[in-house]
């Protein structure tokens, strides 16, 4: 009500005039004038996230992996040695003959060593499968860094402009309460001259004590706040303060068409990307699973010696293939080829979903920015209009023709929409860091082209 609203004269704050964060130098590397870039909140937040190291590790363990499967190519060498001792003496070295004059050698020790090398040569394409699926499983986790990153990158600009607003906020209701308290003064002296009501004591009292205790909520948001942005860039011990910076701007405002982000997102998406591969990944599954009803050839050589602890040692070599055929598993083949069909089918559902749920988040992010942006442009305006406003009740006080309410009311205007129109400034921001997320292009490098701090002089122009 207008009567309320005079013992209300700063409701919010123009946030775009308040700072937003400052570190300690040394360990930031923060800017000349003490306060901590965007940039810097961006790299600091990758550098100490736990989940994006989390996934870099996968991504190691998946590239490990795909070097093993290749590695199945490899001939494979082992060297064997053997020393048995038996109850009665046994022949020391094989016999592939027999003659009048040749009398095997017997000893209770018996030594073997063995060289022996084997080269798979055909498999049924069970290994090229097995390179193929940990390719796509290394893409899989690939798409997962990259996906962690971005949202790293969302988490580290959002906490920036929360604290920001917080802020920004909490000096609004500062001032709300320097200027209710300076109207209290005013207004006992009235009331002990008898020139107004006790009510209206009564009522500033409860304005002030209101305001008291909405203060104590919006510091401990600020506070909040402070403490998740160090979380966030690995500083858990050092809070972050709120000042120094100024707010953000957007560069380029200006996304593609709905048909131009779908057609982009479908391609792009990280999380489609991802699905994408699963299904390759399982698709060759299924493939490796059936050739396990696939015959094998493999190439085998072995070099032996034989000997005994009398150091009369024998050698000989083999060579030649092996060729199997699984006749009969138990059903054990024909269970895992069902069960890599069933995952197969279970990764096209996902993919599918996973494209829904893309198209659906495209459409949302599309209309949450152009909401945003339509608000920050009527609250342009609105801040135009009131400050026009304010500016005339001002000269109509100063010439002692206006009253004080209205002065009071025009400047509560003001204040308000200064603040919502950042707000909505704000949202510009995230929403459009919501497409370039979703578009698969959202990272650091992202930010630093699209995102820059707004100049005093673009601040003037837009109040």
């Amino acid at each position: 009500m207008k009567v309320h609203r005079r013992y209300l004269l700063a409701l919010t704050l123009l946030v775009a005039s308040q700072p937003i964060v400052a570190l300690p130098q040394p360990a930031t590397g923060t800017e000349s004038d003490g306060g901590l870039s965007l940039s810097a909140v961006v790299a600091l937040a990758l550098a100490n996230s736990p989940a994006l190291d989390a996934e870099q590790a996968r991504r190691s363990g998946a590239e490990e992996r795909q070097k093993g499967a290749r590695a199945e190519y490899q001939p494979q060498a082992s060297l064997q040695v053997n020393a048995t001792r038996f109850q009665n003496p046994m022949i020391v070295t094989p016999i592939h003959g027999f003659t009048p004059d040749s009398t095997p050698l017997f000893d209770d020790i018996l030594i073997q060593g063995s060289l022996n090398l084997e080269m798979l040569l055909y498999d049924g394409l069970a290994r090229r499968s097995a390179v193929r699926q940990a390719q796509a499983l290394s893409e899989v986790a690939g798409h997962a860094v990259d996906d962690v990153r971005s949202r790293v990158v969302a988490e580290a600009v959002a906490g920036y402009l929360n604290l920001q607003a917080s802020r920004g906020i909490l000096d609004a209701q500062d001032r709300r309460l320097e200027a209710l308290r300076l109207e209290e003064a005013r207004v006992r002296n009235l009331y002990a001259v008898g020139r107004i009501a006790e009510v209206e004591v009564l009522r500033l009292d409860a304005a002030i004590a209101q305001a008291e205790a909405e203060r104590t909520l919006r510091a401990t948001t600020l506070h909040n706040a402070e403490r998740d942005l160090a979380r966030l860039l690995g500083l858990d011990a050092e809070p972050i303060s709120a000042e120094g910076l100024r707010p953000q701007r957007l560069l380029d405002a200006e996304p593609l068409s709905r048909d131009g982000l779908l057609a982009v997102a479908r391609t792009d998406n990280r999380r489609i990307r991802q699905a994408r591969a699963r299904v390759e990944a399982a698709e060759l599954a299924v493939t490796a699973a059936r050739s396990g009803r696939k015959p094998r050839l493999s190439a085998a050589a072995n070099l032996t010696e034989y000997g005994s602890t009398e150091f009369n040692f024998a050698t000989e070599w083999q060579a030649g293939l092996r060729f199997s055929v699984p006749l009969y598993t138990g059903g054990r083949t024909a269970r895992k080829i069902a069960q890599a069909q069933a995952a197969r089918d279970e990764a096209a559902q996902e993919l599918l979903a996973v494209q829904r749920g893309v198209e659906s988040s495209v459409d949302h992010a599309l209309g949450a920015w152009e909401a945003a942006r339509e608000r920050e442009r009527s609250l342009k305006l609105a801040v135009r209009g009131f400050a026009a406003v304010a500016a005339s009740e001002k000269l109509r006080l100063e010439t002692g023709t206006g009253i004080p309410a209205d002065y009071l009311d025009a400047e509560a205007d003001l204040l308000d929409a200064r603040a919502n129109r950042v707000i909505a400034a704000n949202a510009v921001i995230l929403s459009r860091l919501e497409l370039a997320a979703i578009l698969g292009e959202l990272d650091e490098g992202w930010v630093a082209r699209h995102v820059e701090e707004a100049s005093r002089a673009a601040e003037a122009r837009v109040e």
